[in-house]
């Protein structure tokens, strides 16, 4: 399994909604006509959009590394806007886990599966 996968989740305050919405449709915007490896970027809320998950899957750790370098500045500006935690799952690379140390995400390495 060389595809990442991530969860991304935010929780947002009534007064920070709109604009954490916003920022989360520039976001799909900008993924949609930029990134060259991303296989899924979806945003998934619960019923008050108090709290949203964003599925990620990528082709490989080049694949996010694109992904975060073509949102560029617009990722703090989401992260700015609500609580958020980063769950990454895929094989425990070199590259996947210096990801994982520099920016205090969790991380789970893949062991059984339909793809294994």
């Amino acid at each position: 399994m060389s595809q990442v996968q991530l969860d991304a989740i935010y929780k947002v305050k009534p007064e920070n909604l709109e604009e954490f919405k916003r920022l989360a449709a520039e976001s799909i915007r900008i993924v949609r006509e930029k990134d060259t490896r991303t296989l899924t970027y979806d945003f998934f809320a619960n019923a008050d959009e108090t709290v949203f998950v964003a599925r990620e899957i990528y082709e490989s750790v080049a694949g996010l590394m694109e992904s975060i370098q073509n949102l560029g500045e617009l990722l703090p500006k989401v992260f700015a806007f609500s609580e958020f935690k980063i769950i990454l799952y895929g094989e425990p690379s070199d590259e996947m886990l210096k990801i994982v140390r520099e920016n205090g995400f969790e991380f789970y390495a893949h062991k059984l599966g339909l793809t294994s």
